[in-house]
């Protein structure tokens, strides 16, 4: 019986997707089922951006900016990747969707936070309910995937270990045979840090000691071959299951600007800390200092920028784009961070095609507004138990007129999810170590 069902779930998932190619493949300027790309930079920051675009680096995000609604998206304390991706994914705070952390403490024993521990829907939930086909790649803590019309790639593919450990990391099952399977290895950093022109990469401190940031310096090739296949597994979804939303996360961004700003000249972090010590650190300081971590980062933001340049030139006329980091790096104290801040540094958001407005700013925006602004994009009722709202000053005056704001109680139907306990799998151990080279985990 379970074969069968498997079987059928299998046939409406290829049957459906076929529709949804030929409908948004295919879809016309201006037609309101054009699809939504959603566009997540892990860690991407205007006060590093900025200085890129004024020398006409980030070709593609600098058009979209341009030529739609941008501004700073208001992050949340304590700014940890797992709980403001699954704010920005269902509109909720992190005591109402359930995950707190990266991890659970079980007596002595942490595990990695699960999509089980999930209370509320998200996107993906809610527009599958309403028929409307998704995909969903790398989103943070979406293991073990979840059933959606549509095909969801969890944020454990990127690890590789798949088809050793036997686990499945995709929706449905046999998609995890059709999408490349994630090469990472050294010759293959290697050959893509000469393509994307990255710094080069040496120990600081140079004294012996294994620090934090010598535990990530060796890491990084696996990061980025990590990142580079989730793109890869992007391309594959893209073109043979295109949908009304496609949503993706990309963690490179983050991960780099953990520490790359310690090959900012020493003397000028020297200066800065000395300076905040003293309560003399000016915004012109810190702008100065931006600039010059920038300069570090910008090959970095460029293979970002180049990746969201693909996916807008393979995307149907009228598609729309929504780009969001879940928050920004700034220099606090003696190094550039974004935990330790009580006001964690803004994200960033672009909102461009369709419905939104052209070369404007938006101020006001949070991580919590992201999901109630598409749903109304999608002509979707808003939930009054959402903590954010949509962007209404983001859209077209037209827009607005056509489309009354709709709203509902609440989109959580069905029983409620309580007392769920992660899942363990044999890639936990790897997922910990992660955490601890980017200092998530102390020992």
């Amino acid at each position: 019986m379970k074969k069968a069902l498997t079987a059928a779930a299998l046939i409406l998932a290829l049957s459906g997707g076929i529709f949804a190619y030929y409908k948004y493949r295919n879809a016309p300027k201006g037609d309101p089922n054009a699809p939504v790309f959603l566009i997540g930079l892990d860690g991407a920051s205007w006060n590093l951006m900025n200085p890129m675009i004024e020398q006409g680096k980030l070709p593609h995000l600098r058009k979209l900016r341009d030529s739609g609604v941008s501004g700073p998206l208001a992050s949340a304390y304590p700014a940890h990747s797992a709980f403001l991706w699954t704010t920005i994914a269902t509109g909720k705070t992190k005591e109402k969707h359930g995950i707190g952390d990266f991890t659970v403490k079980q007596g002595n024993e942490v595990t990695p936070s699960t999509g089980n521990l999930r209370r509320v829907k998200a996107f993906w939930n809610i527009l599958s309910e309403r028929g409307i086909p998704v995909s969903v790649v790398n989103w943070w803590v979406t293991w073990p995937p979840e059933p959606v019309n549509g095909v969801m790639v969890s944020d454990r593919y990127r690890l590789g270990k798949y088809r050793q450990v036997k686990m499945d990391v995709t929706y449905p099952a046999v998609l995890s045979n059709q999408i490349p399977f994630p090469e990472i290895n050294k010759e293959r950093a290697m050959r893509e840090w000469k393509q994307f022109h990255l710094p080069e990469l040496y120990d600081v401190t140079n004294d012996g000691r294994i620090t934090a940031f010598d535990k990530a310096l060796k890491a990084y090739p696996t990061y980025w071959c990590q990142d580079a296949s989730v793109w890869e597994a992007s391309q594959y979804v893209l073109k043979n299951h295109p949908a009304r939303v496609f949503g993706v996360v990309f963690r490179i961004v983050d991960i780099s600007s953990h520490f790359f700003w310690c090959y900012i000249p020493l003397d000028k972090i020297e200066t800065a800390r000395k300076k905040h010590t003293d309560d003399t650190l000016t915004p012109a300081d810190l702008d100065q200092l931006d600039r010059e971590f920038a300069k570090v980062i910008e090959p970095v933001y460029s293979y970002a920028d180049w990746i969201v340049g693909q996916i807008v030139d393979s995307a149907p006329p009228g598609s729309t784009f929504v780009v969001v980091s879940d928050h920004g790096f700034g220099f606090h104290r003696t190094s550039y961070t974004h935990t330790t801040q009580e006001v964690p540094p803004p994200g960033i958001l672009i909102l461009s095609g369709g419905p939104y407005r052209h070369g404007e700013q938006i101020e006001g925006a949070t991580i919590y507004d992201i999901t109630p602004t598409m749903l109304y994009q999608l002509r979707l009722p808003v939930a009054k138990d959402f903590d954010g709202k949509p962007l209404l000053n983001a859209f077209r005056e037209d827009f607005r007129v056509e489309n009354k704001l709709a709203v509902v109680s609440t989109w959580e139907t069905g029983p409620a999810k309580t007392g769920q306990m992660p899942i363990k799998s044999e890639t936990d151990e790897e997922t910990i170590e992660d955490l601890k080279a980017l200092g998530y985990i102390q020992k």
